[in-house]
């Protein structure tokens, strides 16, 4: 029997992330130390907690929002937009805190103003330089890859897309690959001047070191196909990647689960469960709480109208119906022409 673990997809997280998160929590630590020392300040207990929540929410902020996901997966625009709105939230949580438990009597509030402004433009600085100097490198044909795509399907094409909008990536894109040699229904690409080979001139040109990337792009259901060109590549230096089709489904909002290094791809999938069911609630109460406040006085005023245009009753209850089909009940002003 064959050993399950062995067989586990393990999800790829670059060494360049952890360098990352790496340097992003030393920036928030130096930068306040700095501060403390050309200001000459007294370092006091509090900024240690400063330091520890900001570092730990920011990091967080960053996972949750995938900001630490490969480079080659997001532009350099949507990172530092990502990295600005995660410090700034980071300085709303740290503001809030303050107001409720005021323990700005025990450090100086200047200091950590500059530490406030300060981050998010180093941050940001070098997250910028570091995405420009790959680029750059890149440009120049340092560590470039030849990448080819096995199979001239629809998803080919998406693929191709993506990566020729990707010039910081490192990928040169050569061509496509495929043994069906007709088009229509079975080969989406019908420009023949695209198409490279077939399987025998892919494998050929990754022996040859010609390749360095391989996407396969065909559907499922060509398996045995797949395997015998993976076998084919099994001893080649290539990297070879499986694309699976999953945009043919309706997958709204769409995350992947791993189960002990087995992905699943959610289909369907309830915002009330787990961390989420939480933080859901949360958010409707607190953001619930702000909009009643804003539109009190608005429904004081419905209220005064309809008590003063008619008979009984302003607002009554309402039975709905809620998750899992669990009866809840509601309020609401009396509806026009309503006796009640």
């Amino acid at each position: 029997m064959v050993d399950q673990k062995s067989r586990m997809v393990r999800p790829h997280d670059a060494k360049i992330n952890a360098f990352s998160r790496l340097i992003d929590a030393g920036i928030i630590g130096c930068t306040l130390v700095a501060l403390v020392s050309v200001l000459k300040l007294s370092w006091v207990p509090l900024y240690n907690w400063l330091l520890l929540i900001s570092i730990v929410l920011f990091s967080f902020l960053s996972e949750s929002s995938s900001n630490y996901k490969s480079w080659r997966g997001i532009s350099i625009r949507a990172e530092v937009t990502a990295v600005g709105s995660n410090w700034l939230a980071v300085v709303l949580v740290l503001i809030l805190v303050d107001m409720v438990f005021h323990p700005s009597d025990l450090y100086n509030r200047e200091m950590v103003f500059y530490w406030f402004v300060l981050t998010p433009i180093e941050l940001i600085s070098w997250h910028s330089i570091f995405r420009m100097m790959l680029r750059l490198f890149r440009d120049n044909g340092m560590r470039v890859q030849s990448v080819a795509i096995y199979g001239a399907t629809e998803l080919g094409a998406s693929l191709e897309a993506r990566i020729t909008s990707m010039p910081w990536s490192g990928y040169n894109f050569i061509g496509y690959f495929d043994d069906r040699k007709t088009n229509g229904t079975r080969r989406y690409i019908s420009d023949s001047d695209r198409i490279k080979g077939d399987s025998k001139e892919l494998i050929k040109q990754a022996k040859e070191g010609s390749i360095d990337t391989i996407f396969i792009t065909l559907p499922l259901a060509a398996e045995k196909r797949i395997k015998q060109l993976l076998n084919e590549l099994a001893d080649t230096t290539v990297s070879a990647y499986m694309m699976l089709d999953l945009f043919s489904f309706d997958l709204l909002s769409a995350s992947w689960l791993d189960i002990q290094g087995m992905p699943a791809i959610s289909v369907f999938e309830s915002p009330h469960t787990g961390l989420d069911k939480f933080a859901k609630r949360t958010l409707d109460l607190v953001v619930g709480s702000l909009i009643l406040l804003l539109i009190a006085i608005p429904m004081i005023v419905i209220a005064l109208a309809i008590k003063l245009t008619s008979k009984g009753l302003v607002i009554f209850r309402q039975q709905r119906y809620g998750m899992g089909g669990e009866p809840t009940s509601g309020c609401r002003f009396k509806s026009v022409g309503s006796s009640g």
